[in-house]
Formats: structure tokens, sequence, C-alpha cells
């Protein structure tokens, strides 16, 4: 009773880090979009947030990767997502890409490929039925299969403040060379996924 007392006590600064990291890290991308959507308003551009801007600024990285051109928005804004929140929230925003790829399917065959689609900016709207599919569809299988290995991945900022935590309780006396190898360490991881979702692509 005694070990399992004195270990649970000695952990609590540990839980307290993590917990106090992944507040704040969310707080921060709840405010950073929150802004960059008003600003964005005020400018004429809808919905700007930090998903939007990564699907342009990663948009080269999934065309080197082998995405098809038509696929590397969406596969960015996955990619976004996996860096700056977490990889089971990328997985759950391409399991919403996957739904909208099946209703997209139904619809057309349906239709017998004959019903009206309309396109605006990210979205897909299904005019017959009118339904709107939030951020489109990955089109292609090959894509698809690209993003899905890349996305297996721990490399994100969340995952950075997290680390960062526990090794600052566990170290604190190296808090300051930690700190300066995290961004090095998730640029390294993230080239690490790139490299993985390129395998996958060649033997697809």
């Amino acid at each position: 009773m005694e070990a399992i007392q004195m270990g649970a006590i000695s952990m609590l600064p540990m839980v307290g880090d993590i917990i106090v990291s992944a507040f704040t890290f969310v707080t921060l991308i709840s405010w950073i979009n929150s802004t960059t959507v008003w600003f964005g308003d005020r400018l004429g551009v809808h919905n700007l947030t930090i998903e939007v801007m990564a699907s342009y600024v990663l948009y080269p990285v999934a065309y080197i990767m082998g995405i098809h051109p038509d696929d590397c928005r969406a596969v960015g804004m996955l990619m976004g997502y996996r860096i700056f929140t977490a990889n089971f929230v990328a997985f759950l925003k391409m399991a919403e890409l996957k739904g909208n790829k099946a209703a997209y399917d139904g619809y057309m065959l349906a239709t017998n490929f004959t019903g009206g689609v309309e396109y605006t900016r990210d979205d897909v709207i299904l005019s017959g039925l009118n339904v709107t599919l939030k951020n489109g569809f990955i089109r292609y299988e090959r894509s698809e299969a690209i993003i899905t290995y890349s996305l297996c991945g721990f490399s994100s900022v969340l995952a950075v403040a997290m680390t960062l935590g526990i090794m600052h309780s566990l170290v604190p006396n190296r808090r300051h060379w930690i700190s300066t190898i995290a961004v090095p360490a998730l640029v390294a991881g993230n080239v690490a996924n790139c490299m993985t979702g390129c395998f996958a692509g060649i033997f697809f």
C-alpha cells in the first residue's frame, strides 16, 4: 500500500503538467482559429482556419508524396490536422471524407451518373438531393492509401507539448535542452511519416 501511495503521489506533478500542457495547447489552437476566421471574414475569405491554410501550404508535400493533384488539398488538410492536433483527429476527419465519397458514389449510381453536382471551394453539393458534402472527399484509392499510412504517426504539436510536460517533470535540469530539440524532433518525425506514405505509394 505504501508503494502504491508513493507511486501515485510521485506521478501527480507529471499528470498535472500533461493536463495543463494539453489544455493550453488546445486553447491556443482554438484562439488562433477564431482569430484567423475573424480576419478572414473581413477580407472576404470564409472559414480561414489553420487546417485550411495547411491544405495550401502542404499541397506541394502531398504532391511529392505521390498524391493525385485533385486530392492534394484534402490530403494537405488531413496532414494539417495531424500536425497541429493529433493523428486520431486526422483519422476522424478522414472517416468523414470517406463517408462523403460513399454518399457521392451512391448518388451517382442512383442517378445513373447524370445527377447534378456543384463544387463550391472545398465543398461538393449534390443538387438532386440538396446535400452538401463538407470538405468534399478523396477521389482516388491510391491517395487514400498513401495518406492512411502517412497519418500513422504521433509527430504532432500536441504530442510535443505533452512530452515536454512529462520530460520537464522527470528531468527539470535539462528543460532548456529538451525545449531546444523539440522543433527539430517534430520536423524529423513528420518527414518520417511522409516517407512511410511514399513507400505505401510505391507498393500500392
